[in-house]
């Protein structure tokens, strides 16, 4: 009966939905990375896992995360007023990437160095982050709005084709790696512009900017851009960290095994984009009731990201040599760690949204920049001491300190009856 209840419920389906959704976003450049590894060296991965790596650590220095702000606000403001909430956002964002772009190409031969890519290619990435940002806002809108259709409708496609132009220029022209990167480029492109119509069409975008949001897009978004910045120092640093001590093959042979916990990933997000808003309508009016509910909901969570890391460690353990060729089942030895660090990662996001709902996100950021810091010095020690396999644990033990340290805090701002399932076998 509760399992019927779950599964004909709007929470389930639109989990569902967005599941679906975020399984072909990912299978698609699943599905071609093998193919990537098998025409193009490990050093050729090795430089495009630099590329997502480098991709992912600018997104909260040029946007700041103003579209986290924006989402927030969705529920807290009247349809005009969040017009007008959105424009402020649009045109800040510009701003702070304008002056985020300069600045980074003045230091992009700094940049090229550190992340061991040609000067072009660091400043097209630069660009890629500004049109990213435009997708992602346009599907951040139709999650809020609850819309799982019309997100798959945009997201999917986007995703095929800029895998689709990358696999064709790099079977044929002579870019390879950097084929993937203008396949990204190109599609991004027109998708963000798409984007922007969508935007003026449905009246969301509008000549106004008003000074009075300013404060609280910054206040909101400046902590989530150092939770970010923590949260890339707690992972994707590894990655820097293994070109420079090993070399960029084995960051290639890192990002493969990656692909796995990938995949933990893309579940966990797609259960958060159902989750999140569920979640702020029952904080909203938070109660006994509503506290007993999302401990239900929570312990259903653990247990399917349980069952999940299980079986995609099965098939990663025993299949990696037959999706990926022979030359990478030396991931073997490290893909356990990896996928438990994406688990206990989908685990700590179920709790950390308890506290970006009442907006004290600096708490958030404190954590995980705190973390950040602590896996330089336990990743350069495990990675110069164990190689690759001390990577791939480092990820593993901070992310553990992080979701424990989160866990406390959320508890602490929402009491809720842990003990629920226990009290009730007792009685």
């Amino acid at each position: 009966m509760f399992l019927r209840k779950i599964a004909d419920s709007k929470l389930f389906k639109q989990t569902f939905a967005y599941t679906i959704v975020n399984i072909l976003d990912k299978a698609i450049p699943f599905l071609i990375i093998p193919i990537l590894t098998r025409i193009i060296s490990k050093e050729g991965i090795g430089y495009y896992t630099l590329y997502q790596t480098l991709f992912n650590i600018l997104i909260p220095f040029l946007t700041l995360s103003i579209d986290s702000a924006i989402l927030v606000n969705y529920y807290k403001h009247s349809k005009e007023a969040f017009a007008k909430y959105f424009s402020t956002g649009i045109y800040l964002s510009l701003a702070i990437y304008i002056i985020g772009l300069t600045a980074g190409f003045i230091f992009s031969s700094s940049l090229s160095i550190l992340f061991g890519l040609p000067i072009a290619w660091v400043q097209i990435t630069m660009v890629i982050v500004l049109l990213q940002f435009l997708s992602q806002l346009r599907k951040n809108l139709w999650r809020v709005k609850r819309e799982p259709v019309k997100y798959g409708y945009y997201s999917v496609p986007l995703t095929l084709t800029k895998n689709i132009l990358g696999l064709l220029l790099v079977f044929y022209t002579d870019l390879g790696w950097k084929g993937i990167i203008l396949g990204h480029f190109i599609a991004q492109l027109f998708f963000s512009v798409y984007a922007l119509i969508t935007f003026i069409n449905e009246e969301f975008l509008k000549k106004q900017f008003i000074n009075g949001y300013i404060k609280d897009m910054l206040k909101f978004g400046g902590p989530i851009s150092i939770h970010r910045i923590g949260a890339w120092l707690s992972g994707a640093l590894n990655k820097i960290l293994l070109n420079t001590i090993i070399g960029v093959a084995a960051t290639g042979s890192y990002g493969v095994a990656a692909t796995f916990g990938v995949i933990v990933t893309v579940i966990g997000d797609a259960v958060t984009k159902a989750y999140v808003p569920f979640l702020y309508e029952k904080l909203k009016e938070f109660n006994e009731k509503t506290a007993i509910q999302l401990v239900k909901l929570i312990y259903g969570y653990y247990g399917f990201y349980i069952i999940i890391t299980f079986i995609i460690f099965i098939i990663g353990y025993y299949g990696v040599g037959i999706i990926f060729g022979q030359q990478y089942l030396d991931t073997k030895e490290f893909i356990l760690p990896i996928i438990l660090a994406a688990m206990i990662n989908a685990l700590y996001k179920i709790h950390v949204d308890f506290i970006s709902f009442t907006k004290k996100t600096y708490m958030i950021a404190g954590t995980t920049i705190t973390s950040g810091i602590l896996n330089i010095f336990v990743a350069f020690q495990l990675i110069s001491t164990y190689g690759i396999i001390g990577a791939a644990y480092s990820a593993l033990i901070i992310q553990f300190f992080t979701y424990i340290v989160i866990f406390y805090i959320s508890n602490k701002q929402f009491k809720l009856p842990w003990g629920y399932f226990l009290y009730k076998l007792k009685y």
